[in-house]
């Protein structure tokens, strides 16, 4: 299929986009981030515009924190949350610009990453390693701070629909010196890094659709990509759960929070489902850590089990599992 032409808005907009984040980018870090904080209250109030009619179609930042919370969030509560949610959304498009100015002079200054010494040690090792996380904090930093320690690492992105825009946030992502390759077919070049005995990245609390695997998340069972266990399976390569979490304006927390290493039992099915099990709940407790900086307003939930039947709330039911958040 012959790639689609860009359209003229797509280009005004990298062409805008371009000199923003440079502009961000060379702001001293408190001016930059005020300006996020300014814009702040007006995604919230859209966001809140935006949320009745999402209610309306099952979807939304508040249908997920009821489905976390089970109802017992107050609305006042609720409001405060949204307005501090969308505060640490606003920064990210700051961060974001920002990124490239985060390199291997500087980056110790700006990352805690003592939290991430066990992996340090797996990888000085030998051993190649599969490292997952999802729209936490400031997820773009995982494999950017990784790469700048000196560690070759290989993430997968979901290439954008505007060639011209994909191409810019490609750039971005590419500053650091980590490989990016697409979300479609991933599986095999992931495999040949952790052959070379590298690191792999991906990002899996999306949806997943019919083809994941259900396992509880914040509580509830939620489709998950299996690609992360079937690389485990795979490769032997061990399995971590990382975050990187905003400790400030301009400073971050790289974190580890389950280094996951499953003895196959010969029934591959079930293997899978416990690693994944594994998987999120240790993906839960780094939301739940800080739960204003996960991406609450995904289609997380959307995906349901053959049969189930909603709750008396009219929410998907609670999982039976330790990591449940009723």
């Amino acid at each position: 299929m012959a790639p689609r032409t860009p359209r003229a808005g797509e280009r005004l907009v990298v062409a805008v986009a371009r000199p923003a984040t440079a502009t961000l980018r060379r702001l001293p870090a408190p001016l930059a981030y005020l300006l996020a904080d300014l814009a702040s209250p007006v995604l919230g109030a859209f966001t809140l515009w935006r949320e009745r009619r999402l209610a309306a179609r099952g979807r939304g930042l508040f249908r997920n924190l009821r489905i976390a919370s089970r109802g017992t969030l107050p609305r006042r509560r609720k409001l405060w949350f949204l307005f501090g949610w969308a505060r640490h959304t606003a920064r990210l498009g700051v961060d974001f610009c920002r990124v490239s100015g985060i390199d291997a002079s500087n980056v110790e200054q700006i990352v805690d990453t003592r939290g991430i010494s066990e992996l340090r040690r797996i990888v000085d090792a030998g051993e190649p390693l599969i490292a997952v996380s999802g729209h936490i904090g400031v997820w773009e930093l995982c494999s950017h701070v990784w790469s700048l320690l000196g560690y070759p690492i290989t993430v997968v992105a979901r290439p954008l629909s505007s060639a011209p825009l994909d191409s810019f946030v490609r750039d971005l992502r590419l500053s650091g010196g980590q490989r990016v390759i697409a979300q479609r077919k991933a599986l095999w070049p992931l495999k040949k890094a952790l052959d070379r005995g590298e690191t792999v990245g991906l990002l899996v609390d999306e949806d997943a659709g019919e083809s994941g695997v259900f396992a509880p998340f914040l509580g509830t069972d939620a489709a998950t990509t299996p690609a992360p266990a079937i690389l485990h399976l795979v490769t032997g390569a061990p399995l971590a759960v990382v975050a990187c979490h905003r400790t400030g304006s301009a400073h971050y927390r790289l974190g580890l929070w389950r280094v996951i290493r499953h003895a196959p039992t010969g029934d591959r099915e079930a293997d899978l489902q416990a690693i994944t099990i594994a998987m999120n709940e240790a993906l839960s407790e780094a939301i739940l850590a800080q739960p204003a900086q996960w991406m609450w307003g995904s289609r997380r939930f959307q995906t349901r089990p053959t049969g189930e039947r909603p709750g008396p709330d009219g929410l998907p039911p609670s999982a039976a599992s330790p990591g449940q958040t009723s």
